[in-house]
């Protein structure tokens, strides 16, 4: 097991290049910088493409067919509960005159 020594702040800092560790995190977050520069540029040309190209444009246009088809199905749908509303409406009205 390794023994702890106590040291004074100037045998530390003898010990420590202070030049030299700082250059090195200078250049390691320079580094990492770069690095998350190149990802972000990387993932904008990825989105880029992925918005223009012909499948995205395909679903695009399928979208808005189903939406179309959707609102024709829902005014269909309303129409249909308006109709049997009258009738029942005008069953009723039948019941209670009888």
């Amino acid at each position: 097991m390794a023994e702890w020594k106590e040291i004074t702040k100037e045998q530390f800092e003898a010990k420590l290049d202070v030049k030299t560790d700082y250059g090195t995190l200078l250049d390691m977050w320079r580094e990492e910088k770069n690095k998350r520069q190149e990802a972000e540029k990387e993932l904008a040309l990825i989105r880029a493409i992925g918005n223009i190209s012909p499948e995205f444009k395909k679903l695009q246009q399928e979208i808005e067919s189903l939406k179309k088809n959707f609102q024709i199905e829902r005014e269909t749908h309303q129409a249909d509960i308006l109709s049997k509303d009258q009738e029942i409406g005008r069953l009723m009205k039948k019941i209670t005159l009888k």
